[in-house]
């Protein structure tokens, strides 16, 4: 008896054979940079199988091909592989392919950011050098969805010295663990590691938020409910911080989200941003970008260490040089 419905028949000589697609697809595990899933082959005639992913059926693409023994396996999703949330698999023969397994979603690592007009600052003297506030217009962009872990920077790194070498540690934190946010990184250093990421990926376009992108995100863009932190007016349920954090960082994505499902926008870690520090202006601005120059870089979103720096309008700034257990990053991409 069939074990279940064929899409296609391959011709090898006289012999027709049917190519069963895969079944149960089970996502067996997922850290914020790499899924791992099982399935089950239905058929004895294939000679590899396809794992696709896309944001939807209408744009799988190929993800990777494993063998026809194995049925795991476990794919990176960093950098254009960040682009998905669906993965589905299908069995292929010499001279055709199956249908599609079934597709299993999972929450994924990036966020779409649509752009809008909104007003960014504060002038509330808690939040401070977060005053005047100004109309701020940003367009379309992606911004990853958790601050990168030490997983992430250490898969980089180490694909980096295999491909001509670096200065960079493979992993620089003070608090050690694959999936906390890497801290103790530079602004220099972080520089460096997206310029890495673009060379892996064959891109350009991976690189820090800027100040205007970063608050936007964090405000929650278009879907803002105008909360005073990332996601909540209540700070314990969306950041690690001075109140609750045990003086030390915790594991990405173990506090709320936010209106956009970005998670650690306040508190774990602070956060660098593109821009060089300087005092706001009050009239209205497109897409700003800072200073052209300046001696010190912007830091957002407070740590494990900071009590009022978690606000989402709250203002800090670190030579680009420094090195800090409460400094870490996240990106984004258009």
């Amino acid at each position: 008896g069939s074990k279940g419905g064929y899409s296609s028949y391959s011709n090898i000589g006289s012999v027709t054979f049917t190519l069963l697609e895969p079944s149960d697809v089970t996502i067996v595990s997922v850290t914020s940079s790499t899924l791992s899933i099982s399935w089950k082959d239905n058929s004895v005639n294939e000679n590899s199988f396809e794992i696709l992913a896309g944001i939807d059926s209408s744009t799988f693409t190929l993800a990777k091909s494993v063998s026809a023994n194995t049925t795991t396996t476990s794919i990176e999703i960093i950098g254009d592989k960040l682009m998905m949330n669906g993965i589905t698999v299908r069995a292929v023969a010499k001279y055709s392919k199956s249908k599609i397994s079934n597709t299993v979603i999972f929450s994924p690592s990036q966020v779409f950011v649509g752009g809008g007009t909104f007003e960014m600052g504060s002038n509330n003297v808690v939040d401070n050098a977060a005053s005047p506030v100004h109309t701020v217009t940003i367009g379309d962009y992606f911004i990853k969805t958790t601050e990168v872990t030490q997983a992430e920077w250490k898969r980089i790194v180490e694909w980096k010295m295999a491909h001509g070498g670096t200065t960079l540690s493979s992993n620089p934190s003070h608090f050690q663990g694959d999936e906390l946010p890497v801290d103790q990184v530079s602004w220099n250093d972080i520089v460096l590691w997206l310029s890495y990421l673009n060379e892996k990926q064959g891109s350009t376009k991976f690189r820090l938020p800027t100040e205007a992108e970063w608050e936007y995100a964090a405000r929650g863009g278009k879907l803002s409910k105008s909360y005073i932190f990332s996601g909540s007016n209540t700070q314990n349920d969306v950041s690690w911080d001075l109140f609750n954090a045990s003086s030390k960082t915790h594991s990405v994505g173990t506090k709320g989200p936010n209106e956009l499902g970005i998670v650690d926008m306040s508190g774990n870690v602070w956060e660098w941003c593109s821009d060089w520090f300087a005092a706001y202006a009050s009239g209205s601005l497109v897409n700003p970008v800072g200073p052209g120059t300046g001696t010190i870089k912007v830091v957002r979103g407070g740590s494990y260490a900071h009590d009022t720096g978690s606000r989402v309008a709250f203002r800090a700034s670190n030579p680009p040089d420094l090195r800090h257990p409460t400094h870490g990053f996240r990106y984004v991409w258009k």
